[in-house]
Parts: structure tokens; C-alpha cells; sequence
């Protein structure tokens, strides 16, 4: 089975396409939502959760759900990205996908 790593593909992902943006930040916001509370047990406080916190002066439960509401438009972005037609094979978008719903699921 062709695992896709090709130079090609790598090439491609290094070219920073918008899929791969804007999947860096939903992994980040999904990430920093769900590891919250264990960095916050170990006194860390460097999540989008506190910063958004502090820029707006609102709640945490607050920040969470704004947080949440920017999520929803991502996963727009990425299915139209997998829509368009791209210089790699459909199976480097269908990892990503799978990628990011694993991601999603985990930290749910």
C-alpha cells in the first residue's frame, strides 16, 4: 500500500496550502479546549482559553463557547478545500480529515 509521502506531497504541504492552515488551528483550538483543565491542575496558563479570557474579560465557559462558535467555520473551510482540486492524491486530505475528526473525538 502507498502510504502518499511523496516529495511531491510534502512539497505541497511545506507550500502551506490553506487546508493545512487552517487544520494547524483547528487542532490548536480543539487542543487548548480540551487539555484546559489538566494545564490548568499544573499551573499552566498558555491556551487560547486564558488569553481570550483576559482579551474580552468574559467567563471561561464564556471564552469556551466563543471559542467554539470559530471551530464550526473551520471544518467549513476544510471540506471546501477537499472539494477543490489540489496537486496531491485524495488520500493525503482523507488522513488529514481522519486526522482532525480522531483529534476531535479524543478530546470531546
Amino acid at each position: 500500500m502507498h502510504s502518499g509521502a511523496t516529495k511531491e506531497v510534502f512539497d505541497w504541504i511545506a507550500s502551506r496550502p490553506k487546508i493545512i492552515d487552517y487544520s494547524d488551528l483547528f487542532l490548536r483550538l480543539v487542543g487548548d479546549i480540551g487539555s484546559l483543565k489538566p494545564e490548568q491542575a499544573r499551573g499552566t496558563n498558555c491556551s487560547c482559553v486564558p488569553c481570550y479570557m483576559m482579551e474580552y474579560g468574559v467567563s471561561e465557559s464564556k471564552a469556551i463557547e466563543s471559542i467554539q462558535k470559530i471551530i464550526s467555520p473551520i471544518w467549513k473551510v476544510m471540506n471546501e478545500e477537499g472539494l477543490r482540486v489540489h496537486p496531491v492524491p485524495m488520500r493525503v486530505f482523507k488522513n488529514l480529515f481522519n486526522f482532525n475528526r480522531t483529534i476531535s473525538l479524543y478530546y470531546d
